[in-house]
């Protein structure tokens, strides 16, 4: 007797939802999961279309020049500026170029920190191209300091390395598109957090409920069979 009392606590323990349950428990609450996901999606838009000051992006484009020798470029010299284009890229995110950037942009706020996170040095894929980008919240600006990040970091290769090998293929110039904020993003990102939170809130609260609310909860939390059912209609 015991041991049947004791299987069945064991039993009644493990409390599964299924499938139908699950439905069952989104359909009933759909209401108020539609409300969170609209009201938190609409909190994240108007967050970042009135709070959040649009950035632009300018940009300008180096290229690693090879040398020629009879109207020929050698593939072994094509390798050996790939090869350098890391080295460049660590060059232009130095302190040294950082720091004689950050004496002319001084007086607008910006010191060499600040430089440092707006800026982005990157190869183009299988060429000699370097890209520099820069996002702040002026499009003349976000030019200019590429222009003078592009031109310190040419004046300090060609000190370093004494090489000389380095061409500007596009110079920055003002965008006047922004790149941020992403409003479309945000706001799904928003909604995504609301639906997911009230979806939360609905399993946790059934389940925090220990009301007996259907015949299958009388038998698994009891252990008594059901005789009789009485059906009310609201």
């Amino acid at each position: 007797m015991n041991d049947e009392k004791t299987l069945m606590t064991d039993d009644s323990s493990v409390y599964e939802l299924s499938l139908l349950e699950i439905l069952g428990l989104l359909r009933k609450n759909w209401l108020m999961i539609v409300i969170a996901t609209l009201l938190v999606g609409g909190l994240a838009y108007g967050y970042t279309k009135f709070f959040i000051d649009p950035t632009y992006q300018s940009s300008s484009t180096v290229f690693i020049q090879p040398k020629v020798n009879e109207n020929q470029v050698s593939y072994n010299e094509l390798l050996t500026n790939q090869r350098l284009i890391d080295t460049y890229t660590q060059i232009a995110k130095s302190n040294l170029v950082l720091t004689e950037v950050a004496r002319e942009f001084k007086s607008l706020g910006y010191d060499k920190t600040q430089i440092a996170n707006a800026i982005s040095v990157s190869s183009i894929s299988d060429t000699e191209i370097i890209r520099f980008s820069v996002v702040t919240d002026d499009p003349a600006l976000s030019a200019r300091i590429t222009n003078k990040v592009v031109e310190v970091f040419i004046s300090k290769v060609n000190t370093i390395m004494e090489l000389n090998n380095l061409t500007v293929i596009d110079k920055a110039i003002s965008n006047d598109i922004p790149v941020g904020p992403r409003t479309l993003f945000n706001t799904a990102i928003g909604a995504l957090i609301g639906l997911m939170g009230a979806v939360f809130i609905v399993f946790v609260r059934h389940l925090l409920n220990n009301t007996l609310k259907t015949r299958s909860d009388v038998e698994r939390y009891l252990g008594i069979p059901v005789l009789g059912e009485i059906y009310y209609n609201e």
